[in-house]
């Protein structure tokens, strides 16, 4: 399907999404450190599948850890904005 690119804020998004994945995990204890009000010109379901799948990643990759520290965030890096999901898993 045709792209359709907008404003949006990334990091409600990510911070929605640990949310619902930590409820899904009951079992895990998390903690998230996400960068306020990161917004990105991006098409809506494409950058919501690709947050929902690295989301679900550092969940995954951190669950055997007494507590699950995800941190999400961006960095300008020779000019560019660059963004990442960081977990202290495997």
């Amino acid at each position: 399907s045709e792209m359709k690119p907008e404003m949006v804020n990334i990091s409600e998004l990510v911070s929605k999404t640990l949310t619902r994945l930590e409820h899904v995990s009951k079992d895990q204890k998390c903690e998230f450190r996400i960068q306020s009000n990161l917004v990105v010109r991006a098409d809506r379901p494409l950058i919501r599948t690709i947050v929902e799948n690295l989301c679900s990643n550092a969940m995954k990759f951190s669950s055997k850890r007494e507590t699950a520290i995800i941190e999400f965030g961006m960095k300008i890096i020779e000019g560019e904005d660059v963004f990442y999901i960081k977990d202290n898993g495997v």
